[in-house]
């Protein structure tokens, strides 16, 4: 009788509060997920603490990916090391998408809060420890569980942690990503959460969006190793026009060294052409990687990326705090060849950009901030009409390499300008003693067109 009525008065008090709140389970008090609104239904709320049981609640009771839509799943603390097979009935089997953990819909995945991990790094400097005793680890997947066959109009690779379906979440979880490199140095996994799923996937047609608009939530993690921590993508044609919507807080993001190595990437790629993100970022520290955050509309067209940053750090990375590229190209072998007018608004406050620089180069000036309108890594050309808005405010800038911040309207790593028509705009408030540079290109075009203007004002 007592545990009847200390469910109900449970589920009455989260009616009106949206905090997380408890359940009973084996006569003991235990944490689960934040309800929604309390006009939605009572949410499915999935308890586990093996591997086995992740698999099950994430795949589906049918390992088919359905059953569990709008699922809560609460991982106990405990090591879920990721596998790519299978032992049943005496065979070895392929795991459902090769052991990657892929949200259905509006499905969350979230940690024990009261358990934080033991070898963290102390870092205190936005609230409590990050991550907790839930970990995943995705370290041991080979490399077939991070290349995708979803069609021309998709990714070819990916991440072991995938969202993208409605409104998922990822919270209070220690996650560790795969380090391992091909021959050739680059990486095998793409990284460790990617946001690259696609809700009702179809042939894309002219300029229709195939993958319905997302939004996700990453909030109290501590994600450390590999390439990417944090992947925001809409990636391939298939998201053409689609909007996506990250809100990052309160994450410790570090140790992304291998290969390119960000901690965060923000980015349309590879044909998402008109595609939308808007970040919401908050408290989050990156640090101890190649690159604190990498923004870039890469192979893509009329691209839309707007930041909203506040309060976090991007320091003691071996490239730069923090890179963005209104429009990039790279890679001869990539449709399609051009990136052009698109734009990338990101707007600062209180953050903290320091003692980035002086170990790695990522098509860059090492450094505290890098911002370049059009850039274009190989053939001159192919990247015209991108802006750059950069709004500091408050910024806290301290032991940068070379500059704080390097501005280029345009750059080309080839012997012709990257195009015409890049413009990058940056406003500086209150930050004195802050060390800036400016390029309209690089090589220069004739006429000039590109522009790179850098204002700092008390």
């Amino acid at each position: 009788m007592k545990h009847v009525c200390l469910v109900v008065v449970l589920f009455l008090l989260t009616a009106f509060v949206k905090a997380p709140f408890s359940i009973l389970q084996n006569d003991q008090i235990v944490l689960a997920a934040a309800l929604p609104d309390h006009s939605k239904p009572f949410p499915k709320v999935i308890i586990v603490s093996n591997v086995e049981e992740l698999y099950t609640a994430v795949n589906g009771p049918n390992d088919d990916g359905k059953g569990n839509e709008g699922a809560h799943i609460l991982l106990q603390p405990h090591k879920y090391i990721l596998s790519a097979f299978v032992s049943k009935g005496g065979k070895i089997l392929s795991r459902p998408n090769m052991g990657r953990i892929e949200f259905q819909k509006d499905m969350q995945i979230r940690g024990d809060i009261q358990k934080k991990p033991k070898n963290n790094s102390g870092l205190q400097k936005n609230s409590q420890v990050k991550g907790s005793e839930s970990i995943i680890d995705g370290s041991q997947l080979p490399p077939a569980s991070f290349q995708l066959n979803e069609g021309d109009a998709a990714p070819k690779r990916t991440g072991f942690i995938r969202m993208g379906k409605g409104n998922n979440v990822l919270s209070y979880v220690t996650v560790i990503g795969n380090t391992a490199e091909n021959a050739d140095g680059s990486a095998v996994a793409l990284s460790a959460i990617d946001t690259d799923l696609c809700e009702n996937p179809s042939v894309p047609s002219d300029n229709v969006s195939v993958c319905s608009n997302t939004t996700v939530r990453i909030e109290h993690n501590l994600i450390m190793d590999g390439q990417t921590g944090i992947d925001i993508r809409n990636g391939g044609a298939r998201s053409m026009n689609r909007l996506l919507t990250a809100h990052i807080s309160d994450n410790e993001i570090k140790n992304m060294k291998t290969a390119a190595g960000q901690g965060i990437t923000i980015q349309n790629s590879i044909g998402a052409t008109g595609a939308i993100i808007i970040a919401e970022l908050k408290d989050n520290v990156s640090h101890f990687n190649k690159v604190g955050i990498r923004v870039m509309n890469q192979h893509t067209n009329s691209g839309k990326i707007t930041v909203t940053s506040n309060n976090d750090w991007f320091e003691d990375n071996e490239g730069n705090g923090i890179l963005l590229y209104g429009g990039m190209d790279i890679n001869n072998a990539v449709t399609p060849t051009s990136a052009n007018a698109s734009s990338i608004t990101f707007n600062g406050h209180n953050n903290h950009i320091k003692n980035n620089g002086g170990k790695f180069t990522l098509y860059a000036d090492i450094g505290g901030v890098y911002i370049v309108g059009g850039y274009t890594a190989k053939v001159p050309g192919r990247t015209s009409n991108n802006f750059v808005q950069m709004n500091l405010t408050r910024p806290e800038f301290s032991n940068n390499k070379d500059a704080d911040v390097n501005a280029y309207g345009a750059r080309s790593e080839s012997t012709g300008a990257a195009g015409v028509s890049n413009s990058v705009n940056v406003l500086i408030h209150q930050a004195p003693g802050c060390i800036v540079k400016s390029v309209n290109s690089n090589p220069a075009s004739s006429p000039e067109t590109n522009i790179a203007t850098v204002t700092k004002t008390p």
